[in-house]
């Protein structure tokens, strides 16, 4: 359904971070890709954004993924959610 989506909406973020969601647990990387492709198409995605931090940080990157959310626009990372992340990345590092 992702990939009719994608093909019949390709300017759209939303198929690109749904199908993403989808690929977590199957292929981290493939995941990454279409988080990736969602920001390309819209830098103020807020998911795009959310997710490609949330997997870099289970996948045990942290500083990667706070490498990631510092470029994010400022709209965005007032976002409840990416807040939540970026809380998340700070327990992470005064735990390491």
């Amino acid at each position: 359904h992702y990939a009719t989506s994608i093909e019949l909406n390709p300017h759209d973020p939303n198929p690109h971070t749904n199908l993403g969601a989808l690929l977590l647990g199957r292929s981290p990387r493939a995941a990454f890709a279409c988080f990736r492709r969602a920001l390309t198409l819209d830098p103020y995605h807020p998911a795009g954004w959310l997710n490609a931090g949330r997997l870099l940080l289970e996948v045990g990157r942290p500083r990667a993924a706070r490498s990631l959310l510092a470029r994010a626009p400022a709209c965005v990372l007032e976002d409840p959610e990416v807040l939540e992340v970026r809380e998340e990345l700070d327990y992470h590092n005064e735990g390491s």
